[in-house]
């Protein structure tokens, strides 16, 4: 290399050097940084003119602009035909812009020094660079490879993530992203909410990935599910659990045709009450709907029978308790079972009202 041009190799590496101490320097020495980059970049313009390359610069420029804009309205007519967005074209067009002044720096080099050479040498720490730079893309790329082969997963399935408690429905298999519908989220159930979610696949060499539709079809897919009832103690078990049975069995009769599993009941002793937990086998992306239509049939079979009710809390005060003591006189404190349901003796509320009184 002759000497004028190592002098212009290093006056461009100096105004490069200088826009990049302008970046992170802080505001105190920003303007002697902005002097020497104008007399970096004014030495550079002067050596470019001895050498005669102020042309090929200004051709360069010229060019990069030109294909700028000729690339900016291929990609927003075609952004357009396929019902994208503006903002679809402003991040394609970052790329376009990088490459541009890339491919023109390289040209520019080339004016100077062997490409080739420089290619070379920069080979190994380029190298270097993107083996650490590119881990997590080069992991997602065999983790697409992964789910493409082994399947753990396919287009349609829902999914849950326990690393990221996410649950979804899943769109699309990328190259870097698995992209899903969230479901629930803005919602307190199991129901799509409409949330996109990319979900880097890279996570699934290291995270539990739980299938909710594994079956050989979404229709097929079957998991457990139970509706909870707290049943108060002076209810008739036999009918309360007749009543859960039977609405579930009208609900998922053909799901019990096919798994040949009917609902069955599992009760447990609570505070107040007792706890009978219906359980049945439901469709995976229709579970809120169907434990909806079971929910529904249970509480309009209780309103309909006195023998069954709901346990609900109620707190009393010692003298509150005292005083219905006295209203009720020698009856015994639990209702009997044939008037367990019935409304309440609005004869004794003066009398509730006058033991407040006294408690005051």
């Amino acid at each position: 290399m002759t000497r004028p041009r190592l002098r212009l190799v290093l006056l461009a590496a100096l105004a490069a050097c200088a826009v990049v101490a302008i970046t992170l320097a802080p505001a105190k020495v920003t303007d002697a940084i902005c002097s020497l980059a104008g007399a970096g970049l004014r030495a550079l313009a002067e050596v470019l003119v001895a050498h005669g390359l102020l042309v090929d610069v200004a051709v360069l420029a010229v060019s990069a602009l030109v294909a700028h804009q000729l690339v900016k309205r291929v990609v927003a007519f075609i952004v357009a035909r396929v019902s994208g967005r503006p903002a679809d074209v402003r991040m394609i067009m970052k790329i376009v812009k990088a490459v541009i002044v890339v491919v023109v720096l390289l040209l520019l080099v080339n004016k100077f020094y062997r490409i080739e050479a420089l290619l070379v040498a920069l080979g190994a720490f380029t190298g270097l660079f993107l083996g650490w730079a590119l881990q997590q893309p080069i992991t997602g790329i065999a983790a697409w490879i992964f789910v493409n082969v082994k399947r753990p997963f396919r287009i349609g399935d829902r999914i849950y993530l326990p690393s990221l408690g996410l649950v979804g429905d899943v769109i699309d298999v990328g190259i870097f992203h698995t992209v899903l519908n969230q479901v629930g989220g803005t919602v307190g159930s199991e129901e799509a909410s409409g949330r996109i979610v990319l979900v880097p696949n890279s996570l699934f060499f290291s995270s539990t990935i739980i299938n909710y539709t594994y079956a050989a079809s979404e229709e097929r897919s079957y998991i457990l599910d139970e509706v909870v009832v707290r049943l108060s103690f002076d209810s008739d078990w036999d009918v309360a659990e007749r009543i859960l049975v039977r609405a579930a069995e009208e609900v998922t009769r053909d799901i019990v045709e096919e798994t040949g599993v009917r609902p069955y009941v599992r009760a447990e002793l609570w505070d107040y009450g007792i706890i009978m937990r219906l359980r049945y086998y439901t469709r995976a992306k229709d579970r809120v709907v169907i434990a909806h239509e079971i929910t529904k049939r249970i509480v309009k079979e209780f309103q309909r029978d006195d023998r069954v009710d709901f346990a609900i809390p109620f707190i009393y005060s010692f003298r509150l308790g005292e005083a219905m003591k006295r209203v009720r006189g020698a009856r015994p404190l639990a209702p009997e079972p044939s008037r367990a349901h019935a409304l309440p003796d609005l004869s004794a509320k003066p009398a509730l009202e006058r033991g407040r009184e006294g408690e005051q």
